[in-house]
């Protein structure tokens, strides 16, 4: 899909003298190029400390997704919290530009990175992300009195997996995995599997960060991946 914002944050005028003529002739150059279509450009000035509000600029960014170009010298502090944050929704990029060329090559490489999918996540976490989510949208949370609320392990791969890069092996595998960290429980009838969501509070913070990097046990199984995807994947299916 084509870039829909781009973000570039930078020093105010007084800071450099030249940032004003290298955004606009930057904004000419991508107007000018068909590739830029449809791109609407965002911009975010430091303070005369090189520094910025984190919450605002999580906010702007996250109502618009799109690559950030954080332009010159800026706290280190604060792009490495705005980096963090960012991790799932989009990547940024620090540049120490000497010229608006640089910019453009900056701006251009952060495009083909998007078309390319960046951010990028672990298969296997995309798959077990989609696995918990198709769990909550059926409303399979568990309990010992009601078959209602477990799912059939034959049924978890059909349906809410986008099948050209996720089979029902990929789905299985994970499954598993799951289970055993606690963040699916199971139980047996008619001598097969059913699965069932585990403990709310750690299910829905997954949901919340959309990330289960805080899952330890799973680090090295998301390690060996047979591939890296677009993380954008994880909204696969919805609505």
């Amino acid at each position: 899909m084509p870039l829909p914002h781009l973000h570039i944050m930078h020093p105010s005028a007084s800071s450099l003298h030249c940032v004003e003529q290298w955004i606009a002739e930057l904004e000419q150059a991508l107007r000018s190029d068909p590739g830029w279509d449809g791109c609407v450009f965002h911009r975010h000035t430091y303070n005369s400390q090189a520094a910025f509000d984190v919450p605002t600029v999580l906010d702007l960014v996250r109502r618009s997704p799109g690559p950030v170009i954080m332009l010159q010298r800026v706290q280190h502090r604060l792009f490495q919290r705005l980096h963090g944050a960012l991790r799932r929704c989009s990547s940024v990029y620090l540049l120490n530009a000497l010229c608006v060329e640089d910019l453009w090559q900056s701006c251009e490489a952060a495009r083909i990175a998007y078309d390319a999918g960046e951010p990028l996540i672990p298969h296997r976490e995309l798959v077990a992300y989609l696995v918990l989510r198709k769990l909550e949208r059926l409303g399979k949370w568990g309990g010992k009195a009601k078959n209602k609320d477990f799912l059939w392990a034959a049924d978890l791969a059909n349906g809410g997996f986008p099948k050209d890069c996720v089979n029902a092996r990929d789905v299985n595998d994970v499954a598993c995995q799951l289970l055993r960290v606690g963040l699916l429980d199971s139980k047996t009838s008619n001598g097969k599997r059913k699965y069932a969501l585990g403990e709310k509070s750690t299910v829905k913070r997954i949901f919340d960060t959309r990330s289960l990097e805080s899952v330890g046990e799973l680090h090295k199984f998301f390690a060996n991946s047979r591939c890296l995807v677009s993380v954008r994947l994880m909204d696969y299916n919805v609505g």
